[in-house]
Parts: C-alpha cells; sequence; structure tokens
C-alpha cells in the first residue's frame, strides 16, 4: 500500500504493511489507521485487518469463514467500510453460507 498525497503530489510506501497483502482498504489519515481485508486464505477465511500508521502495527480483528461455492467471479471479499468516528465497519460476508452485510463493531 502507498499513501498518495494530493496537493503535494508525492507517494509513499506505508511501512510495516503485510508485503503481499491485496486488499479493500479503508483509509482514515487523521486518526492513522487502515481497515481493509485479505484474499482467502487456505482454510477459506478472509480476515479483516487493523493497521496503525503510527506504530507500524497490523492487528487481527477477526476472520470470516468464505465457503468453496463462492470462488471466482462470485467470491465475496469483505470490502470494508468504515464510520471511523462511531468505530464500526459494515463489511460484505458470506460466513453463513449466503451473502449478507454486516456491522462490526472495533
Amino acid at each position: 500500500y502507498y499513501l498518495l498525497h494530493l496537493e503535494k503530489l508525492t507517494l509513499k510506501k506505508i511501512s510495516g504493511m503485510y508485503h503481499d497483502l491485496d486488499g479493500h482498504p479503508s483509509v482514515s489519515v487523521e486518526k492513522g489507521i487502515i481497515i481493509t481485508d485479505t484474499v482467502v486464505d487456505k482454510y477459506s477465511e478472509r480476515s479483516l485487518l487493523q493497521y496503525n500508521m503510527n506504530n507500524q502495527k497490523t492487528t487481527l480483528m477477526k476472520n470470516f469463514y468464505s465457503p468453496p461455492k463462492y470462488f471466482g467471479e462470485i467470491r465475496c471479499d469483505l470490502h470494508p467500510r468504515v464510520d471511523f468516528d462511531k468505530k464500526k465497519i459494515c463489511i460484505d460476508s458470506s460466513h453463513n453460507g449466503k451473502r449478507g452485510m454486516y456491522i462490526v463493531n472495533y
């Protein structure tokens, strides 16, 4: 992941993030937090991660089971959408066998 400053036209690599992370980030530069998801792992789970830009620490928030029937073009990524002020995250998930939207507190 990179932080692009549009006014200064600078690009900075975010230190400490997993180098092979391929997710859908939601960022609060003011709070120094990135919430992102991961691709499905060998256990058929997707992870919801919180990264603190100040101390460069990544914290696992929760794993969500991803049923194998939701694979390829019909997969169900978490796509976290964050309300940083209310500390709530809306995600897409199929962990219970069907697609749905869920609210996660953090």
